[in-house]
């Protein structure tokens, strides 16, 4: 490895370790390797809102039997928002659509070990689109 890559290593291995710091160990290791990240191709409810922060996630999932058999999101936001958007969609996994849509920002929070206060609020948009992804399924099955 010649020095500049040394120097460029270095530096990321600091960045890392503070992103850590910042994060925590379970939500940094979600930023870095996050679950349920994309879209489904024909979702059964989709919900997709901005945070007063600018960042938008949207989640959707797929039904079976009245119950959540997947969910996957995708933002344009901030570390918090990836891991946040993570969380929900794996705590709705498996849940009934009541279950689902009574999901709150303090699960992911208790789920996550707490984010910095600042980015608390993450929590609270992911939260309310899983809710928002759940509303939609029903709405669409009123006819």
């Amino acid at each position: 490895m010649d020095t500049l890559d040394s120097i460029l290593a270095d530096i990321q291995d600091e960045a890392d370790q503070d992103a850590q710091t910042y994060l925590g160990d379970t939500a940094y290791a979600l930023w870095r390797n996050p679950i349920h990240v994309g879209t489904f191709s024909q979702p059964d409810g989709v919900g997709d809102l901005t945070g007063e922060c600018g960042d938008s996630i949207q989640i959707e999932i797929l039904v079976r039997e009245g119950r959540i058999h997947e969910a996957r999101f995708w933002t344009d936001g901030c570390g918090p928002s990836i891991v946040s958007g993570c969380v929900a969609c794996e705590l709705a996994c498996g849940k009934s659509l009541e279950e689902a849509a009574s999901l709150q920002a303090g699960e992911i929070l208790e789920y996550l070990g707490g984010l910095p206060e600042d980015k608390e609020h993450c929590a609270h948009l992911a939260a309310r689109t899983l809710q928002e992804a759940v509303d939609a399924y029903m709405r669409s099955r009123q006819g």
